[in-house]
């Protein structure tokens, strides 16, 4: 089976876009029916991308979703060609645990250069639909 995509939107780099991302790719999940533990760590996890990427690229941001069998993967574009690291902060620090996260949640990620600029961040996790049939109508989700 080939990646089918069920989600994909341009955001302009504002902070109002974390949530737009978030609501956009829990709906899509939500009507291929997948569990709420699913929906729950996609949408934390892409939170974290998505405002890494508003706050360190300053350009538009892309998400993308697709299903391929049971593996999900979500990607975040943006424009910014400094890669991704997963940074170690004190306990007094208030930020720096998004890709932490990220690596401890998702089943896989990495990050990818995007031409001459800009790069592709992204995660996969095991998709668990709590119906029968998950991928039987992908032509759902998307109208």
């Amino acid at each position: 089976m080939t990646a089918l995509p069920i989600a994909c939107v341009q955001l302009p780099p504002a902070l109002e876009s974390v949530p737009a991302a978030r609501s956009c790719t829990t709906a899509a999940l939500r009507a291929w029916g997948m569990h709420a533990a699913v929906l729950e760590d996609v949408a934390l996890l892409l939170t974290e991308l998505t405002t890494n990427a508003i706050r360190h690229a300053h350009g538009i941001v892309g998400v993308e979703v697709d299903l391929d069998g049971e593996r999900l993967t979500v990607r975040v574009c943006d424009e910014d060609d400094a890669f991704p690291h997963v940074e170690h902060p004190s306990l007094e620090d208030e930020g720096g645990r998004g890709l932490w996260l990220v690596e401890t949640i998702a089943d896989r990620w990495g990050w990818e250069a995007t031409g001459q600029h800009g790069k592709v961040v992204w995660f996969q996790v095991v998709a668990v639909a709590t119906g029968s049939g998950c991928a039987a109508e992908p032509e759902a989700a998307m109208a």
